[in-house]
């Protein structure tokens, strides 16, 4: 029996190390704290309608004249999936915000980080390695725009896109020209960028982020990280494969920030949280990408300074002179399927992702009838349990073999209790009890292979809550109005560790007294383990808990109708031998 209590403490600490795992993987890093900031006054234009809308200046070709404007403007668009705010500074992006995807509060939900907005970091900033002034230049210059406002939603608009174009002409040769192509339903935005002189071409990168979503503002504002247990990165779809950086592993630097060139067949570059991505697809595949850190130092509580690392991910300048395309949006995985490019390989199911997927469209098919993801995954743990049935039926004779096989396996140990010390005498005693069990039939290994195998499920199904853009906010019932956070007054993990006791006390005991002290902790171990998961996982584990229980009891029903038969089989036979004699008479 010490093999069985090795065994479960094995699985108990792979139980573990795994989830404990897997929250650090999917944890942010400690958010600093900030003072409040005022936010930065956006000049908010009045979009106009169709009737009204400002005639399109014919496209002109870059010269070497002067363009820049006299003051700071916002240029606003509007589609049916997001509205925009352009900012003439650098043409680089103010706000961004989803219509169909809506904050704590909700709100449509901002993408564009807040406070690192506030300090004058902006999406489509322009990079220039080893020219610091030249990228400031850029970036701080006051872009010429050929409208203040395109309206592309559907009924409002008769255009099938539109375009807007920021130039900037220096006087001295330098000119930078960023036109964007928006359609009414789609979260492809095309991007041609045109600069002048060449040279820079070969040195100069255009970039997403920093981090792009309000991180630090517990989640109510934005994405990428916060409530959602998400961590920013950039990822990267190299040799169709694809990669995550978290952090640059050699990096050069230049002033304030660190910089890391990453080369290869590159079909996109962006950045990624949980749920939604921001992502540069150039028109042909190009040969090398950049990812960009900057450290900011923030004041903090006390007066104790705080440091921001942002990231920052992008192409090279030259890579988008024949028109690339950005897409930022929702990782949802039909959504990116259709739109091709391997955009839909950026969602991860994890390691157990053979598993995950066919959950998830199980989940899916379930919802288009039953209209909550809830209830999706009720019907989808009975389905699992129904399919594990067979193995935990087999599993509890085998616990009730090694139930009844405890006497005989007792007296083995006292017959070589003495010598237990001696190496050769305990592996004669492990091969009695070994001989033991294959005389019986039992597999010490019986008892703890179904939990064994419901690991991977179980993480699938964590892999899943965390990915699935369509679990991102949705409501099962009463308290819990999110499946993929945690059950805010901690009701579902305290019942399930309830359920746990009930399946413990139904469960057949070995008489073993270590194994036996381990396994009454192990629901007060799960409880404590569950109180951070996501509430639809907790549901699932929940409610496998429950079927559990009834499977259990139907089992004690049966076998306790055996039991009664054996002990009547001996009356019966005396009847019939006392009959047979009596014919013979």
């Amino acid at each position: 029996m010490e093999r069985r209590t090795l065994l479960a403490i094995i699985l108990s600490i792979l139980v573990l190390v795994l989830f404990q795992w897997i929250a650090k993987k999917t944890q942010p890093p400690p958010k600093p704290t900030l003072p409040p900031q005022e936010e930065v006054a956006a000049p908010q234009p009045t979009i106009t309608t169709p009737e009204e809308k400002p005639t399109e200046k014919p496209e002109e070709p870059l010269t070497a004249d002067v363009l820049q404007d006299t003051q700071l403007r916002n240029v606003a668009v509007e589609t049916d999936l997001f509205s925009i705010s352009f900012t003439n500074q650098g043409g680089r992006i103010f706000s961004w915000k989803l219509k169909n995807y809506l904050d704590d509060e909700s709100q449509p939900l901002e993408l564009v980080f807040k406070r690192m907005r506030n300090m004058g970091f902006l999406p489509l900033e322009v990079f220039i390695e080893g020219e610091d002034e030249l990228s400031r230049k850029i970036n701080n210059a006051l872009f010429l725009c050929d409208k203040q406002q395109l309206l592309l939603t559907t009924g409002a608009s008769p255009r099938k896109e539109g375009q807007v174009t920021f130039r900037y002409g220096d006087g001295k040769g330098l000119l930078v020209e960023k036109t964007f192509t928006f359609f009414p339903q789609s979260y492809l935005v095309q991007l041609q960028l045109k600069v002048i002189p060449e040279e820079i071409f070969h040195k100069g990168y255009i970039l997403l982020g920093p981090h792009i979503g309000n991180r630090t503002d517990g989640g109510r504002g934005g994405f990428f990280g916060g409530a959602y247990r998400g961590i920013v990165q950039s990822v990267i779809n190299a040799n169709n494969k694809i990669q995550r950086v978290k952090k640059l592993s050699s990096p050069r630097s230049q002033g304030d920030m660190k910089y890391q060139l990453f080369q290869g067949s590159i079909q996109w570059v962006g950045m990624e949280d949980n749920y939604f991505m921001a992502t540069f697809i150039p028109a042909e595949q190009i040969k090398e990408a950049i990812v960009l850190t900057r450290d900011t130092t923030l004041p903090g509580e006390g007066g104790t300074p705080s440091v921001l690392t942002s990231m920052m991910s992008g192409v090279s300048l030259n890579e988008l002179t024949n028109q690339g395309k950005l897409y930022i949006g929702p990782k949802d995985y039909e959504l990116l399927s259709e739109l091709g490019m391997g955009l839909k390989y950026v969602i991860n199911f994890g390691f157990f992702g053979f598993i995950g997927k066919p959950m998830f469209y199980a989940l899916k098919f379930f919802y288009r009838y039953v209209h909550n993801y809830g209830v999706a995954i009720i019907i989808l743990t009975v389905l699992i349990k129904l399919l594990f049935w067979p193995l935990t039926r087999k599993s509890f004779h085998s616990m009730k073999k090694m139930q009844e096989l405890q006497p005989k396996m007792k007296a083995i140990r006292d017959k070589y209790k003495r010598y237990k010390q001696d190496p050769a005498i305990r592996q004669k005693m492990n091969q009695e009890i070994m001989s033991l069990y294959r005389q019986q039939g039992v597999s010490p290994m019986g008892g703890c292979l179904p939990m064994l195998l419901q690991l991977p499920v179980l993480w699938a199904i964590y892999s899943l809550l965390m990915v699935s853009i369509e679990l991102r906010q949705a409501p099962f019932f009463g308290w819990i109005q999110d499946l993929s956070r945690k059950d805010p007054y901690y009701i579902t993990p305290i019942v399930m560790g309830i359920t746990m006791l009930i399946q413990q006390r139904m469960t057949p005991t070995t008489g073993d007294p270590a194994q036996a002290r381990m396994f009454k902790l192990m629901p007060i171990f799960f409880t404590f383990l569950f109180l951070s998961f996501p509430s639809g996982l907790v549901l699932y584990w929940l409610v496998n808990n429950v079927l559990t229980i009834g499977q259990q009891h139907l089992i004690n029903i049966k076998e306790g109708q055996k039991s009664t038969k054996t002990r009547q089989s001996p009356q019966k036979a005396k009847k019939q031998i006392s009959r047979k004699r009596r014919r013979k008479k």
